[in-house]
């Protein structure tokens, strides 16, 4: 459980703010396209996925969504590189945006210290996930029409 909790400890007003306006754009896309049980089970995946990495590097002074925020873009970008058909548009400014934000926090522009190994390891398993069920899913489109 407590390997969980970091994602829903925030430092700040504009920090729960910045990530639940993340979280309202990429994880309605994804209940609207797989459900909210896949959204619960991707939440708990990359949050424990991207806390686990975080506290194994810096220990465990850390929290926010963002690491499961980097996880919706992953899948999110991954999957749509894959299945160019999916119901859903990613614009390349937030792609940019948040890739941009990952590199400005990881090089310590900013005053605060960014939880930079979840937002990786979040990313990483996101995309992960995006390409196995990317796959997948284009696999089963392709039975389908044999």
């Amino acid at each position: 459980w407590r390997a969980l909790t970091p994602a829903f400890i925030h430092f700040g007003f504009l920090h729960i703010i910045f990530n639940l306006m993340w979280w309202r754009d990429l994880a309605n896309i994804i209940e609207n396209t797989k459900g909210v049980l896949f959204l619960i089970i991707f939440l708990l995946v990359t949050g424990l996925s991207s806390n686990l990495l975080q506290a194994s590097q810096t220990g465990a002074n850390f929290g926010g969504l963002s690491g499961v925020v980097y996880g919706l873009l992953g899948y999110l970008w991954i999957y749509k590189t894959i299945k160019k058909d999916a119901k859903y548009s990613l614009p390349k400014n937030d792609i940019v945006f948040m890739i941009g934000w990952f590199f400005l926090c990881l090089f310590d522009v900013f005053s605060f210290k960014a939880a930079n190994y979840a937002h990786g390891g979040g990313l990483i398993t996101g995309m992960a996930i995006g390409l196995v069920i990317g796959l997948y899913d284009l696999k089963k489109i392709e039975t389908s029409e044999e």
